[in-house]
């Protein structure tokens, strides 16, 4: 269990594995290289900042990502979510599935631009 909250400093992670990861930020980014543990719940949450995940090819991951004002872009060949939890919108949101979407991953910024790429 791992558990980050920050008003303003930036949070890298490489590698975090548990089975609940929490990262909260006010107006600092958001970095993560790496898998995940399978089964793992990660939520990866900035006001402000940006948050950038860089994932290897093989990574099992269920993700929903969406910027309120800001942006998202995504480079991973994630498949389309069927009933995805959040409404999507080119540009601010996307929903998508890796392998067997073994862990979950919620991406969230208010003005922040999102960014998930292949490692």
């Amino acid at each position: 269990h791992v558990e980050i909250t920050s008003v303003g400093g930036e949070v890298t992670l490489n590698n975090v594995g548990g089975t609940l990861v929490s990262v909260n930020t006010t107006g600092g980014n958001i970095h993560y290289l790496g898998d995940f543990s399978t089964s793992g719940d990660y939520t990866l949450i900035t006001h402000t900042g940006d948050i950038d995940v860089t994932l290897p090819a093989g990574a099992s991951v269920d993700v929903t990502a969406r910027s309120v004002r800001g942006s998202v872009e995504n480079d991973f060949p994630f498949r389309p979510q069927r009933h995805p939890t959040i409404n999507i919108t080119q540009g601010k949101s996307f929903a998508g599935t890796s392998s067997t979407g073994a862990s979950s991953l919620r991406l969230r910024s208010f003005s922040g631009k999102i960014r998930v790429t292949k490692e």
